[in-house]
């Protein structure tokens, strides 16, 4: 159909002359081409046509001078529409209809099209056929798109690339030629027969034929259609097809995509990518063009669920050249396979890709005469290449070089790589090395520098010789389906069926071999050979890994470890890993023996982890061989750090170094070195030892030494701090001591408040206990930063003004400064954070104010008068250290307090966190929450003078001591519960009552029932799936008041329940531990155990202990330490209840 379009085209051309009377029409109206719509007529053969409306065409136009469309949509409409014009100019939209055949038994049909001849073209505008290909089936639900590569039920469809999730044969398969698309992408499948959930639409097909120059600055679109329905829809269409026919092209920011649609969320397959050609027939114009500048891209849909196989992605379509010239070297966001002359012996002067992923269809050769940059891009099977810059990969890029076959005797490799320059591989980028699978051809690197950072990593994992059946490929296949393959060490199950070892410790040219297999399938792959040679230096800080395939199946056994050989003059100091282990086995198959390393070098600094392990499981591998020489006939000398590497030594770094016997070597180190964080370290001198007794030592960071056998320099270290010393607002220093000191020095410093001001304390680096001392003085074992806070005479009124901050900002307050001693602070909003011990005159936090202590850092927040804590959602949270006010503590209008306690293991002090004040007042709806620690048990202690509780309000433990048993969970095995009495599996915690199905030493009782110290026990867990968690203990409420306690409200540490919904333990009850003069009120005071979750078994928690001392008891309300509601045998039991007494005060009498 093609070639005749493509002749009828030319004879209209041909009857173009200057005899023929051309005119110029312009469309007036929207509609079909006819003469309605033209304000000079219907064109005609030799017109100029100027389209500014939307029109549609159906049959073949004239062949016209000049066909220029300005605006509207030009659609194509049936197989028999074609545009015939001298010179095409688009600067709106261009598109066909929907194809229209659903029925594939008497073969697919293309029945729309774009369809362009030409002799020049330029597209500013946009060529957009996307979702225009073979639509969704119209039949039933779960049927197959439509399109020779429909996807089968809500999979994706094919074309360039297969679809996604396609497990059914015959469906979503790829087809069409890459050299010449003449066909649309075909639809995804449907989910159910639901306009909504259908697959969707494959992207249609432009073809331009242009026997001049195509210039592409606007946007040619095949993509398929995205699954309509986002959740629940079908599979993704595939892209379409873009053939571009031209004697040269070119492109300034165009866009050429024929890429697959999404698929829906749950389990849509995605649409393959579509076919791109771009051929062109006058190449040597073309080398004379500048490079094209487009994108072109067939890439398949994506999948967006929350765990997607990744077989429900489509695959990469084509992309065809017919000379190498058509692509350009400069590419960003470019896709698909690489086809046709446009990848042979490609020769570039630069080559840089950004966001892309090629792979070049095969034995593809290149020379890049400058630098090779990858940046966020993928670009694979590269054979020989020479790279007369540097190679660069960024951002995640990875490139495979792959061996082409090799006899093994000249050359010894299959595919050299040469770099004039260096490489450089960043962090998370990879380079893989790929050997061929039956030869073992290899690929061999020769650069001038190697640097592999952290993170990046060089590949020959399952890269070596292929696995078989019943034996696999190379020198120590596994053999008769139960081996695992050897190459430095014997594979598994040797020397019956395990392969030997081969090759040589000091030159491994080979890469591993495989594994063998039974059944229908084939063993693992062996590792592949890394094998790289520095001309100059080598730095691994990453991962070089040449492992054999594992296998957790029975007919697959595993390859043998790869090789690496590594040479280079200099290893400067790194700390990578290189790693050749054996694949690991089953409990039939045998395992991978170990590979093979070898290094040769000059200088050595490399000091990272080297592996060579055979693979494990029943049957396992031998280790490898690790091999490691100078290049040359030197004599060792090794440079050391005492008491740790630091600086860079020249000319010999750190580790091995290879000098000539005899030779005088000045060695120096910088110094200071290594600073970071405020610390760094000084050379103080230097020691010398060597093989023949002889030693020396010196001072400073210069060493001349006299090369005899073995010697050794060691630079000697010591730390050095920093000390940052500052004036807050309103003050200064008598002098400033900042600077650096060495470890263990010694100074001090004096704060000078301003007149009308006083000093209040420092802040920063400083012992606790030195708050207030002035002068300060400063012992530097570490970095420090000390600030001196001042005050105003007669104290302040504070503001925090900031969202969220640290206390110890100034910029944070308002008026600026630091909140002193004598200083009111309001907390109106926003969240404080507090990491050091402050003075205050008054505190008080209102609103939606947030002040949080940091764990860890023990802050005794000290205030002079009362603590009010008043807000909706106004909270202070003390983790560990301590609250002392010297007024009341008042919390009232829903606002909390909690004090969460650090861990503790002494009796002195025998809490986590300490709270002190004059009186604590607790008003309706608002509640303290005393947190013991869940694994330690440590926990907060209240000193008060009284303590009151309104109804409505009170202190809250409920589940707030040892945690529940979580999966796993120590100790004593996965499920046990946290605590003195916890509670195994399924089984409730103790405390003042033993748990549900206790037995020694789980769920036991503990503490005393007349002093209750510990919080309660947690419950066990369940170690079904998925896991499920015991219930937390109580908490402990321990109050110490020295006049009354009143509870009107409650006072509460009652265990969890039992989580999840089948088997746990409840939690036990926790402590309520109080002392005062005289208790009263009518509330009530718990701790119960919680109930377990009975369905599979789970029990309750016991009763917790309650203990009050008093002198006076005018309490009316109720104590409750009851056990868990769940009725199990043995079943939980209650808890403790005592009453104490104190005896009165006494009276004295003085008698003179």
């Amino acid at each position: 159909m093609k070639k005749c379009m493509l002749a009828s085209a030319c004879c209209w051309v041909i009857l173009l002359s200057p005899s023929v009377r051309a005119k110029t029409t312009s469309t007036v109206a929207t509609g079909d081409w006819n003469s309605a719509i033209w304000d000079n007529g219907a064109p005609a053969a030799g017109d100029t046509v100027n389209v500014g409306h939307s029109v549609v065409l159906t049959n073949a136009t004239p062949p016209l001078l000049v066909f220029s469309q300005t605006a509207g949509t030009f659609t194509f409409a049936g197989s028999n529409a074609w545009l015939v014009a001298e010179t095409v100019l688009i600067g709106g939209t261009v598109t066909h209809d929907l194809n229209s055949d659903t029925n594939g038994s008497d073969g697919w049909q293309v029945d729309n099209r774009v369809l362009i001849t030409c002799t020049n073209l330029t597209l500013n505008g946009s060529i957009n056929v996307s979702a225009r290909g073979f639509r969704e089936n119209p039949l039933n639900s779960t049927a197959p798109g439509l399109g020779p590569g429909g996807g089968m039920g809500e999979r994706g469809g094919g074309h360039g690339g297969y679809g996604g999730g396609n497990v059914t044969p015959g469906y979503g398969l790829p087809y069409g030629n890459p050299a010449d698309p003449q066909w649309h992408g075909s639809s995804g499948g449907n989910r159910e027969n639901n306009s909504d959930r259908r697959g969707g639409r494959g992207g249609g097909l432009v073809i331009i034929e242009a026997s001049g120059h195509v210039l592409i600055n606007g946007s040619i679109l095949a993509n398929g259609e995205n699954s309509p329905e986002y959740t629940w829809g079908g599979g993704g269409g595939a892209g379409g097809g873009i053939n571009i026919r031209c004697g040269t092209w070119s492109s300034t920011g165009g866009v050429i995509r024929a890429d697959g649609g999404w698929g829906s969320t749950f389990l849509g397959g995605s649409g393959g990518g579509g076919r791109i050609a771009i051929c062109v027939s006058n190449s040597p114009a073309q080398a004379l063009l500048p490079e094209p500048r487009a994108v072109i891209s067939a890439r398949y849909g994506t999948v967006s669920g929350p765990t997607i196989p990744p077989y429900w992605f489509g695959d990469y379509g084509t992309i065809y050249g017919n000379d190498p010239s058509v692509l350009p070297t400069v590419m960003t966001g470019c896709y698909g396979y690489v086809y046709g002359p446009v990848g042979d012996n490609w020769v570039r002067t630069s080559f840089a890709l950004t966001n892309c992923w090629l792979r070049f269809a095969s034995n593809q050769s290149a020379r890049v005469n400058g630098d090779m940059v990858l940046d966020g891009t993928s670009l694979y099977a590269l054979k020989d290449t020479s790279v007369g810059g540097d190679i660069h990969l960024t951002n995640g890029s990875s490139l495979m070089f792959a061996g082409n076959p090799t006899n093994g005797i000249s050359p010894e490799w299959g595919t050299l790589v040469e770099v004039t320059g260096s490489v450089r591989v960043a962090a998370s980028c990879v380079i893989y090395l790929q050997s061929e699978a039956t030869n073992g051809g290899s690929v061999y690197m020769c650069v001038s520098n190697f640097h592999l950072a952290a993170g990046g990593i060089v590949s020959a994992d399952e890269s070596g010789f292929a696995g078989g059946n019943p034996s696999g490929y190379g020198p120590g296949a596994g053999s008769n389906s139960y081996g695992g393959a050897g190459y430095g060490g014997t594979g598994g199950r040797y020397p019956t069926y395990g392969g030997s070892t081969y090759g040589s410790a000091t030159n491994p040219i080979h890469p591993g071999s495989g594994g063998a297999g039974s059944g229908s399938s084939s063993g693992k792959r062996g590792g592949g050979l890394i094998r790289i040679t520095a001309r100059n230096e080598m730095a691994i800080h990453g991962t070089m890994s040449a492992n054999g395939g594992d296998t957790t199946e029975n007919n697959r056994c595993a390859g043998s470890g790869g090789a690496i050989y590594l040479c280079a003059d200099k290893f400067v100091e790194a700390y990578g890993t290189l790693r050749a282990e054996g694949g690991d086995g089953t409990n039939n198959c045998g395992a991978g023996g170990g590979g093979r390393i070898a290094r040769y070098y000059r200088c050595d600094g490399f000091a990272g982890t080297v592996s060579v392990a055979g693979g494990g499981v029943s049957y396992p591998g031998q280790s490898g061989t690790v091999y490691s020489a100078f290049s040359s006939n030197y004599t060792v000398f090794t440079v050391a750090g005492d008491p740790a590497r630091h600086g860079s030594p020249q000319p010999y770094g750190y580790g091995a170094n290879g000098v000539a016997w005899g030779e005088i070597v000045t060695n120096t180190v910088n110094s200071p070195a290594d600073e970071a964080g405020g610390r760094r370290y000084r050379c103080i001198g230097w020691r010398m030892t060597n093989g023949v007794g002889g030693s020396a030592s010196g001072t400073g960071t210069v060493a001349v030494l006299t090369m005899d056998p073995d010697t050794t320099l060691f630079w000697l270290w010591t730390n050095e701090y920093y000390l940052t010393t500052l004036a807050g607002p309103h003050g200064s220093l008598e002098s400033d001591p900042s600077g650096w000191y060495t470890h263990g020095g010694t100074s001090s410093v004096r704060a000078i408040p301003d007149s009308g001001y006083y000093f209040s304390q420092w802040r920063g680096d400083y012992g606790a206990d030195l708050m207030l001392t002035n002068p300060l003085p400063i012992t530097m074992d570490r970095p420090r930063s000390i600030t001196a806070v001042f005050g105003a005479t007669g104290g302040q009124t504070k503001v925090w003004t900031a969202m969220t901050g640290d206390w110890m900002n100034d910029s944070n307050w308002t008026p600026p400064g630091v909140p002193a001693f004598y200083d009111s602070v309001i907390i109106p909003s926003g969240t404080v954070t507090l990491a050091e011990t402050p003075r205050l005159a008054s505190l008080t936090v209102t609103g939606t104010g947030s002040l949080s202590t940091v764990s860890g850092a023990k802050v005794q927040l000290s205030v002079a008068r009362d603590v009010v804590i008043s807000g909706n959602t106004a909270q202070v949270v003390i983790r560990g250290g301590e609250l002392s006010a010297g007024g009341d503590i008042v919390l009232a209008a829903t606002s909390r307090l909690y004090a969460a306690s650090a861990a503790t293991n002494s009796s002195t002090p025998e809490y986590g966190v300490l709270v002190r004040c004059r009186d604590i007042v607790i008003r309706t709806n608002c509640w303290l929450y005393p947190q013991s620690d869940n694994t330690n048990g440590g926990s907060p202690k209240f000193i008060v003078r009284n303590l009151v509780i309104d109804a409505g309000g009170g202190i809250d433990a409920n589940g707030r001591g040892f945690r529940g048993g979580l999966a796993p969970a120590d100790p004593g095995g996965p499920t046990v519960g946290w605590g003195y009495g916890r509670g195994y599996l399924s089984n409730g915690g103790g405390y003042g009552g033993k748990g549900g199905r206790a037995s020694p030493p789980y769920g036991q009782t503990y503490g005393s029932a007349e002093t209750p110290i510990h919080p309660g026990s947690g419950g066990g867990g369940n170690d079904g799936n998925p896991w499920r968690s015991g219930g937390n203990g109580g908490g402990l409420v321990r109050v110490e008041a020295g006049g009354v306690i009143a509870v009107n409200g409650v006072v509460r540490a009652n265990g969890n329940d039992g989580g999840g919904d089948y088997g746990t333990g409840g939690g036990s009850g926790g402590g309520i531990y109080l002392t005062c003069r005289v208790i009263e009120g009518s509330g009530s005071l718990t701790a119960n155990g919680g109930a377990g979750h009975w369905a599979g078994g789970g029990s309750a928690g016991g009763g917790g202990r309650i203990a009050v001392w008093r002198t006076t008891d005018r309490f009316s309300g109720s104590a409750e330490a009851a056990r868990g509601s769940t009725v199990t045998s043995p079943d939980a039991e209650p808890g403790t209840i005592y009453w104490g007494d104190i005896a009165p005060a006494g009276t004295v009498f003085c008698v003179r």
